[in-house]
C-alpha cells in the first residue's frame, strides 16, 4: 500500500478517535446505544483504534471487503491488526493514539 494512502486513512482515524466520547474498547464499533455495529455504519458513534481504520478506509473505496483488505494492509505497518487492538483495549484511549502518532512522526 503507497505511503501516502496509508497517512491518510491512519490520519483519519485518528480523528474519528480523538474525542475520546468518539473511541471504544471491546469491539470495533457501537452505536449510541452501546451495541456492536461496522464500524462503516452511519449509526456508529464509537469505535476503537482499529474499527477507526476501517471506517477511514471504507470512506475512500464504498466497500466493506476492500475497506477490510485496506485497513489490514495499514495495520500490518504498524505491527498488525491484532497488536492495534491489544494496545486499544489493554492500555487504553491515550496509548491508541500515541501509534498513530508515532506512525505518522515517521
Amino acid at each position: 500500500m503507497s505511503k501516502p494512502l496509508t497517512r491518510q486513512i491512519l490520519k483519519r482515524a485518528r480523528d474519528l478517535i480523538t474525542d475520546k466520547s468518539h473511541w471504544c474498547r471491546g469491539s470495533l464499533a457501537k452505536n449510541i446505544g452501546g451495541r456492536q455495529v461496522d464500524p462503516w455504519d452511519p449509526a456508529a458513534m464509537r469505535r476503537c483504534a482499529y474499527g477507526a481504520v476501517i471506517a477511514a478506509a471504507f470512506e475512500l473505496v464504498a466497500d466493506s471487503k476492500q475497506a477490510r483488505d485496506f485497513a489490514d494492509a495499514v495495520a500490518r505497518e504498524i505491527h498488525g491488526s491484532s497488536w492495534l487492538i491489544t494496545i486499544n483495549d489493554i492500555v487504553g484511549h491515550r496509548a491508541a493514539l500515541a501509534v498513530f502518532d508515532q506512525v505518522l512522526a515517521l
